[in-house]
């Protein structure tokens, strides 16, 4: 085959892929897409509020602001700064300096060697009254009665509880296991993390009366 020939021939070769290229990347950017939506779509329906569940477990433990505040709504954390006047690095300082009965209030420096989900419970205000007597459900009612001090919690009605069983294991090698529910609660179209919206107005309010005592009684702080 002369030259001119394999250079016709090549340059045919790639007229039909770069014809065949731009009738198929424009399918497979929609193809992508769909599957992007159709993925976020499943998350946001069987498991958005179990895995904000989980976040709040570590976030819970590790008392980290960036990672407790990603689980709660921010309009909430406006309100508790109004409330408390308190300003966005003085929120931070409140989640870390907590000093609150939660359930890692002993295992706070160990690590969470294992996360195993127990039990998925979906709460609506059905069951919540149809089960009002349960544990978890009391549970429920007394952290929204302590948040809608705050903030109207009318419109929260769509929660997930999970449970989890935990292995920790401390510094010195020590092994805990234990067993815990995190309930989440969707609001304006995302899942959020009720236990941290509970801690986060427990610290608040710790922190701001901390501020009103150093104010009043310094001497006791120097």
């Amino acid at each position: 085959m002369s030259n001119n020939n394999f250079n016709e021939t090549l340059e045919r070769v790639l007229v039909q892929i770069k014809s065949k290229w731009k009738i198929l990347l424009p399918i497979a950017v929609v193809a992508v897409i769909v599957l992007v939506i159709i993925f976020n779509l499943i998350g946001a329906v069987f498991g958005g509020g179990y895995s904000v569940n989980k976040k709040a477990v570590k976030a819970l433990q590790a008392q980290e602001p960036k990672k407790l505040l990603s689980c709660v709504p921010d309009d909430l954390v406006d309100e508790i700064m109004e409330c408390y006047s308190l300003s966005k690095s003085e929120i931070n300082d409140a989640i870390e300096s907590a000093n609150m009965l939660t359930i890692f209030n002993e295992v706070r420096k160990a690590k969470i060697t294992k996360m195993k989900v127990i039990d998925k419970k979906k709460i609506t205000p059905k069951v919540m009254e149809k089960n009002k007597d349960s544990e978890g459900i009391q549970r429920t009612k007394t952290i929204l009665s302590e948040i809608d001090e705050l903030w109207d919690t009318d419109d929260l009605k769509n929660f997930r509880m999970t449970t989890f069983s935990l292995s920790l294991k401390d510094d010195d090698g020590e092994k805990e296991k234990m067993t815990s529910s995190f309930l989440s609660v969707k609001y304006k179209g995302k899942w959020y993390s009720i236990d941290c919206m509970y801690f986060l107005v427990q610290a608040a309010e710790q922190y701001a009366q901390a501020k009103i005592n150093r104010e009043k009684y310094p001497a006791l702080f120097d």
